[in-house]
Order: structure tokens, then sequence, then C-alpha cells
């Protein structure tokens, strides 16, 4: 099968590391993000540079009108199974500068040059013309009356339904390519997608992989089933499955923080004084780090499971919030927390099947928290530091 590749990072998913995804659409042509490195079109000042190197090391092809007929029709439904997975659920609404060239249209088209300067197109074919012809006989896409610009045809799901239909699979050797990962599992059950586990830092692979099935029952049955891929066995859980353990091993090691960290015992009194006596430094509300939230019925919500979500939007504080409770708040370390709401809702995320309201807490809102947040502060340091009764001095 032929790689084809999505020239748009997407946002971290649950995973405690980033993850990059490398997505295989219904049709079967495999599909590839640009967390790669192969992006020729991507968020921010990186699409420029991206684009012009890219643009260089096109390769050479054949001319359209030197194709057979057979070779057309190969080419014509390699064009059309990109294009249509760049506007398709499983990419579009997590690709941001997808969505930014579409909300510079009224209407929501995009620039079928912008599409056909895409690193992976350009590898299919640089010939506008023939990609514009292939957009029109798309039942998913529309072309302008120009020729020049292309939509979705339908309007984006409400929520990202695709977590609880994807299941966790380990371990994939690091030679395993896209079309064997997509073919073994559709053995078993009808492939959306194969998302590759790969270190942010590292790029490299980290042997695991999530795979997307068409419904929450394919994806149990194969979660289910006793496989083996390449000789050895596989570790299979679904998603879901694999997102509250990761949100058990947290909670589990905040837990252990929290008893390791909480008295200060066996610390050298002297350096403990000298710590006492240290002037603090004046505190200054910067706007922008606290993020509210609430749920209409929050039962089965965990602090763990708000974590695993926002962690993906920046480096998270602080969560005040209690299991069950209908409102809680995110400090988070960086002041991203406006940014961070409309990732979420961009996402179209939800937590253990609930979409909480998110606010930005802001002007006396925000002042009252710090209040309340820098007084807490405060008295967990006086216990720490033994003038509520423990080790060092009491009360007078």
């Amino acid at each position: 099968m032929e790689e084809a590749k999505s020239d748009e990072p997407k946002p971290m998913d649950e995973v405690a590391s980033p993850s990059v995804e490398i997505s295989t659409p219904a049709s079967g042509a495999p599909v590839e993000t640009a967390e790669t490195g192969d992006a020729l079109c991507g968020p921010d000042a990186a699409s420029t540079a991206a684009t012009a190197s890219a643009a260089a090391a096109a390769p050479s092809q054949k001319p359209i009108a030197e194709l057979s007929e057979t070779e057309k029709k190969e080419l014509t439904q390699k064009v059309l199974r990109q294009v249509e997975y760049y506007f398709g659920d499983s990419n579009f609404p997590r690709d941001k500068f997808m969505r930014l060239e579409a909300s510079k249209d009224p209407e929501g088209y995009i620039s079928i040059s912008i599409i056909a300067s895409f690193n992976r197109m350009k590898s299919l074919t640089t010939d506008i013309g023939f990609i514009t012809d292939c957009l029109k006989s798309s039942d998913q896409l529309t072309v302008n009356e120009a020729g020049t610009m292309v939509k979705r045809k339908l309007p984006l799901p409400e929520n990202d339904t695709s977590i609880p239909r994807s299941i966790y699979a380990k371990p994939i050797p690091q030679d395993a390519t896209i079309d064997d990962i997509s073919q073994y599992f559709s053995a078993h059950a009808k492939v959306l997608s194969v998302q590759l586990r790969r270190s942010l830092q590292t790029r490299a692979f980290k042997g695991s992989i999530f795979v997307e099935f068409e419904t929450p029952e394919e994806a149990q049955k194969v979660a289910s089933s006793k496989l083996q891929y390449a000789g050895v066995d596989l570790t299979l859980k679904t998603r879901v499955e694999y997102i509250d353990q990761k949100a058990k091993e947290h909670a589990e090691r905040q837990a252990k923080k929290r008893s390791r960290d909480g008295k200060p015992a066996g610390q050298p009194q002297r350096e403990q004084q000298q710590r006492e006596h240290q002037p603090e430094a004046p505190r200054v509300v910067v706007p922008g780090h606290i993020l509210k939230f609430e749920f209409e019925n929050a039962e089965s919500i965990q602090r763990e499971h708000i974590q695993v979500h926002f962690a993906n939007y920046g480096a998270i504080g602080y969560i005040e919030y209690e299991r069950g409770g209908k409102l809680g708040f995110i400090r988070f370390q960086d002041p991203v927390a406006q940014a961070a709401i409309d990732g979420f809702q961009a996402d179209k995320r939800d937590i253990a099947g609930q979409t909480p309201t998110l606010t930005l807490l802001q002007g006396e809102a925000e002042q009252e928290y710090w209040r309340k947040a820098w007084e807490a502060m405060d008295r967990k340091r006086d216990f720490a530091q033994g003038r509520w009764g423990g080790r060092g001095g009491g009360r007078s």
C-alpha cells in the first residue's frame, strides 16, 4: 500500500509521554502526521520554512497526460484518500493548520493550491488541475464553482468518539510498517486509523500503538482477544482502560510523593531554620493561570482524569477538586488557561463521558482564588515546619 502523510501535528493525547499519531483512513491508505518531521505546512512560524524546504525536495513525476487509464484511476484514488483524510473526522478537528485556513473563509473553504503544497500531495502529483478534478468526484468534499477551493460536505461531529472505538497494543517491532499493522488488525475488524506512539523528544517509536475501529464493540472484541504480532504475544486493552490505568498510576505516584514529602523528618534543624527566616518574594497575581471547570454530573470523575486530559495543554501546578464534585480549578504553571480552554473545546474532548463548562478566572474572582491559595500554601508550610505542634516547635 502507498503511504500517505498528513502535514499537521496533532495535540498530545492522554498518554503520559507525548505521542506522534500515524493514521490510516478506512480506505486502507496509511496517513502519517507531520510530527515525524515531514511537515510541509504546520502551525505558527514553522510552516513557511517547512514548505520552502519540502518544495525544493519535491520529486519529479510522470506528466498526467502520459499516464495510462489504470494509472490515472489509481492516482485519483490516492489523491482522494489523502485529501479526504485531511478533512476527515479523525484529522480535521485536531489539525490546527487546517482549521486555521478554514476559519479564513466564511464558508470554511481552503485553497486547493494550499492542499497541493503539502508534502504528501507533492509526492503524488503537482498538477493542481488534476487534483481539482479528483476532488470534484468526492462524496465527502465540495469544490467551489471557481474550482479553486475545497471544504467538507458535512459538519464535524459534536464530540470526539474515537477513544471508545480504540485499543492500545504492545509490543510492536521497531521495523513494523503502517501497512503491516493496518493489514494485521484489519483481519479482526475494520480499521479506521493506526496511531504510532513516539517520544516527542527523540522521535523514537515507543513500540506501542492505538488502533481505531468502527465501533466500541469491535474495539472491545479485539482488546479481549489473544493475539500475536511477529510471533510475540500482544498486550491489548481498550483505550478507555489505558486512560484509566494511567490515571491510577498517576494517583499512586502523587500519593507516594505526598507521603515522602509530607514531613521534614531527618532534615537538619539549622537548614530548616535558615529557610524559615528567608524573606519571601512579593506575591503578584499574574493573569491567565487559572481555569475553572464545572460538571453537570461528576459522580465518576476523579482528579486524575482531569490531569490526564488537561496536561496536553500546559504544565499543571495544582488541581483543586474533590472526587465527584461538580466544581474545580486547574492552576497552570504558565498563563495558558485560555489556550487550554480553546484547545480542549476545539478537540471536542470529554472527561469520562462528561463535557465540562470551562471558564478563565479573571478580575476579582482570580484575585480571590489566589488569596485563598496563598493562605492554604502558608498553612501547609507552617505545618511542615512544625509551627502547628509538630517536630521543631509548637504553638505558644
